[in-house]
């Protein structure tokens, strides 16, 4: 069985691209652009770089002034926006549809977290990259909404809303899909908020939220009330709440 609903995760990332997920991703905007700035270190101008789950084209906006770039998105509403950047393709990272040995870089920045299978999204990106070709991507640690998880536990939800990563699995996932001269770097970021609903509703706005195929319904009334009060009870922050997120920044070479 699947691990992700991906009816899911096209509509209600489709939902959030119409809406407000320009002005509620910043963090998004920030982990794209740190990445970007690692890249751009690294890959030479003019060189062909794909962009996995590119969504609005935070990279792409700087990016193709640099490099040939494509993108790639699962949601047709995020490719019709980042296209104004660079091509985009509409279609599943875990599927890519270009020829072996295209790219002479792939970088991804807070998406495979989405994927069904990590490894499958490594080793298409190994295919797709030319010898010695690097990939760089971030993704979600598993330290990332804890006190979310905890909360939503405690009330008998499954509080995981993406396949959070651990950093060692991830080094031996890089090794096992082809690549060489890995590296593997960690932020931790605390950030507030007034309320449990109003954290939840920034993850929804950024088309965050629980996709797994085995989810329960949303919360009710009544136990989000309660929940939001234990969550308070637990973790506070500032006279509102805190919410943790982990960035891991990942870069290595096919081998």
């Amino acid at each position: 069985m699947p691990l992700f609903d991906k009816s899911a995760i096209k509509s209600d990332f489709s939902r959030a691209a119409k809406g407000s997920y320009e002005k509620s991703a910043e963090l998004q905007k920030e982990t794209a652009h740190k990445l970007f700035l690692m890249v751009k270190e690294e890959i030479k101008p003019k060189s062909r770089v794909l962009d996995l789950g590119s969504g609005t084209g935070f990279i792409a906006k700087n990016g193709n002034k640099i490099w040939n770039m494509v993108q790639i998105d699962i949601t047709s509403a995020m490719c019709n926006i980042s296209s104004s950047f660079a091509p985009a393709v509409n279609a599943d990272m875990e599927f890519m549809p270009f020829k072996n040995n295209s790219f002479d870089c792939v970088i991804s920045s807070l998406a495979i977290q989405w994927a069904n299978d990590i490894k499958k999204v490594m080793g298409e990106a190994n295919r797709v990259l030319r010898n010695e070709g690097k990939l760089f991507f971030t993704t979600f640690g598993k330290d990332t909404l804890k006190e979310l998880d905890s909360t939503l536990t405690n009330f008998g939800y499954n509080g995981h809303i993406s396949n959070f990563s651990e950093i060692e699995n991830i080094r031996k996932l890089m090794k096992k899909s082809g690549f060489k001269d890995i590296i593997c770097d960690t932020e931790k970021i605390s950030m507030s908020y007034p309320d449990l609903l109003t954290l939840m509703k920034k993850i929804k706005n950024v088309g965050g939220g629980n996709k797994l195929v085995t989810r329960k319904k949303t919360l009710n009334k009544e136990t989000l009330k309660r929940a939001s009060e234990y969550y308070k009870s637990k973790f506070p922050s500032d006279g509102g709440i805190k919410a943790s997120w982990q960035i891991i920044y990942v870069s290595g070479v096919k081998t």
